[in-house]
């Protein structure tokens, strides 16, 4: 019964993620591989081996400097992906990146300064927003593209996996907003941009168009693993794009209506 009740709440956290909290834009390869990718899109899917298999041991080949911190930061993004906040125990964030854990227990003391570092880290490597192309749909395209190559990164589902639970953790949780605020800010820069061509509506909610872009593909996400394929994304840019000219024209027939 008390798993049956956790499963329902880890649904329940996946779908806050995906539909409630904003989405935060960041990027990362798919380690250890697709497959791992989509239980991590959402618990749904997930299976009890999966949840509680400790990372394989693995060789720990000699590294240094900032190839030590670029593996163990990027290890820590998989197992938030995987296990959230709570979850997440240096122990196998060692043995998931194959560093001694004696070198990142000196480096990082605590749960708490490594999920930090690894915040900064992952909002340092997530794709950048500020392309002009000169038209909404040129950017739009480009938006969408990058999207549907960093969607299941682990940087992203470990970000959205923060938000939902470092809350009781002021310090962390506004970390983890500040670096999705950085990339939300370039979006709404590019929707500006068409609102001065002409292209949307002046006085359009900007955050809520750019909240019904990435809606859309968690949804997608969530409920069709796989499924974004150029087809359906062909099909969402002609559905925005059709959105975008319905209220360009409703402001135009506004203005002419005006004495």
């Amino acid at each position: 019964m008390l798993d049956r009740a956790q499963n329902m709440r880890n649904i329940f956290d996946a779908m806050k993620a995906s539909f409630v909290l904003r989405c935060v834009k960041a990027g990362g390869s798919l380690a250890p591989g697709r497959a791992e990718g989509l239980a991590l899109a959402s618990p749904m899917v997930q299976t009890r081996h999966m949840a509680v298999q400790p990372p394989r041991d693995a060789p720990k080949p000699l590294v240094r400097g900032e190839a030590i911190v670029d593996r163990v930061l990027s290890a820590t993004m998989e197992e938030v992906a995987l296990t959230g906040y709570e979850g997440l125990t240096l122990e196998r964030v060692a043995a998931r990146s194959g560093v001694n854990r004696t070198t990142v227990y000196r480096r990082w003391p605590t749960k708490h300064d490594l999920v930090r570092a690894t915040v900064d880290f992952a909002s340092r490597r997530a794709p950048s927003f500020d392309w002009d192309l000169g038209s909404l749909r040129a950017d739009l395209v480009e938006l969408l593209e990058r999207a549907r190559h960093t969607i299941f990164a682990p940087g992203m589902l470990g970000m959205h996996r923060l938000m939902v639970e470092t809350s009781q953790d002021p310090a962390l949780h506004d970390a983890v907003i500040c670096a999705r605020s950085a990339k939300h800010e370039a979006l709404d820069a590019m929707l500006e941009r068409a609102q001065r061509r002409g292209e949307l509506r002046a006085d359009l909610d900007r955050e809520l168009f750019v909240d019904g872009i990435f809606g859309a593909l968690f949804s997608r996400c969530v409920f069709q693993p796989g499924e974004l394929d150029p087809p359906f994304m062909k099909r969402l840019i002609d559905h925005l794009m059709a959105v975008a000219r319905q209220v360009a024209a409703r402001a135009q027939v506004a203005d002419h209506q005006r004495p």
